[in-house]
Formats: structure tokens, sequence, C-alpha cells
């Protein structure tokens, strides 16, 4: 939802890992990596205590249609767990993204934010797979 305080947290898909700091109206204002450090449950609700972990300040980060980030090489906390980028063995091939570690199937690794459109800058498709590659963004700018 559209949540604000300074003690909140957008927890990943992994359950542990987290970016927590001050939020607005559902907008990361400013946050650092963080671990869940406890999890508290009282009458079926988990309250959720955050160990900050040293790392870069993250923002909300608008993308636009001719840059992905004003920041590209900060790195997330959740993939840098999972994942690197390096040099492909064929050099004439340049970077890839490559796995660090063993992972389960439908495991989440990375996320790509990729550059912004106006709605009427996407050709739309008929069925949904054709279209899966877009990005919906419910919050206005």
């Amino acid at each position: 939802g559209h949540f604000s305080g300074s003690e909140m947290a957008f927890l990943y898909s992994d359950l542990k890992t987290a970016l927590y700091g001050v939020f607005s109206s559902g907008r990361m204002v400013s946050a650092g990596p963080a671990a869940i450090e406890l999890a508290i449950k009282k009458d079926n609700i988990f309250s959720l205590v955050f160990k900050r972990m040293p790392g870069s300040g993250y923002n909300f980060d608008l993308a636009s249609k001719h840059r992905i980030s004003s920041r590209p090489l900060l790195r997330d906390p959740y993939e840098t767990e999972f994942v690197t980028v390096s040099l492909c063995k064929d050099i004439r091939k340049g970077e890839g993204l490559f796995v660090t570690k063993s992972v389960t199937t439908d495991s989440i690794l990375a996320f790509y934010n990729g550059i912004r459109l106006a709605g009427k800058e996407c050709v739309q498709c008929e069925n949904w797979e054709d279209d899966a590659y877009k990005i919906m963004d419910l919050l206005p700018p």
C-alpha cells in the first residue's frame, strides 16, 4: 500500500533481506540494506525487527526513457547474494549475469528495472505473454 514512516521496510522475496528506512506514500525516501533480526508473532500478526547492514543508501529513483537509474552501478543487496556481472568466457560476447551459488528452481535471482515509457509509447499486444516484459507502475510519478 501507500505506507509512510521512518521505520519501514521493503522486504525481498527471500523473506530475510530488506531495504529499511524512510518511506512516504509508498515511495522510498532513504533506506539502507537490512536483514530480519527477529520476528515476533502476536495474534497472528508478525512484527519484524531489522538489523542494518553495511552498504550504500538507497532512494526512489524513477527511470526515464533515456536512463535506467541515476546510480546504475549501485549494487542491490538481494541480488548481491545470488548474481554477479562478469566477462563472458567468449570475450566477443562482452559481459553477462552469472549465478554465484546453487539455487532452487523458480528462485528469483535479480530484477531488471528497464527504461520508462509513456503508455502511448508502448505497443500493446493481444495476449499477455507477448506483453509480459512490460512493468505497470500503479503509483503516480
